[in-house]
């Protein structure tokens, strides 16, 4: 069954005739009586009793609209919480940088990051060496050169900050 069967057969039990449901689910009463016919030939089994007043559900019917009802349920439900991540994004983020990067520029801005996004957990790893994000399982990696070479095609690379370096010493 796909979804849209799901939704034919829960329409027709809550509408109580295939007009009704026809209605409901924004087609012709045709449709839903062919629908529903095809339905039944690939079940093999009649989910409702048709009079020229009524439609009433076998107990079939009755068994496969509770289970259809609860499947749309869950998928609307799964629908809901994906919406919600949209909003509130969870999971976590692992990230690489350099002990050097300092907390002038990491640490405030992964303080703001944190939160903004509660439910977001951030792993930062602290290294001298620039890692192999795929292998070792990095999401992304802050670094105070760029990255040059074969690797440099691998990797996506922006400028956060500049970072002047300042030679001080005695006249």
């Amino acid at each position: 069954m796909e979804r849209s069967d799901l939704a034919l057969v829960v329409g027709i039990q809550d509408s109580g005739s295939l007009v009704a449901a026809a209605l409901a689910l924004n087609t012709s009463p045709s449709a839903v009586t062919e629908r529903l016919a095809a339905l039944e030939t690939k079940l093999g089994r009649r989910l409702f009793q048709r009079t020229t007043r009524r439609v009433s559900a076998t107990s079939e019917g009755e068994t496969s609209c509770h289970k259809a009802g609860a499947l749309l349920r869950g998928f609307a439900d799964l629908e809901s919480e994906l919406d919600d991540r949209k909003i509130d994004p969870t999971g976590a983020i692992r990230l690489a940088a350099t002990f050097g990067f300092g907390r002038l520029w990491r640490s405030p801005a992964l303080a703001a990051f944190l939160k903004k996004f509660l439910r977001i957990d951030i792993q930062l790893a602290l290294a001298e060496q620039l890692p192999d994000p795929a292998r070792e399982g990095f999401d992304g990696a802050i670094w105070l050169w760029s990255v040059r070479g074969q690797r440099a095609s691998e990797w996506i690379a922006r400028r956060l900050a500049c970072n002047q370096r300042v030679f001080g010493g005695r006249p």
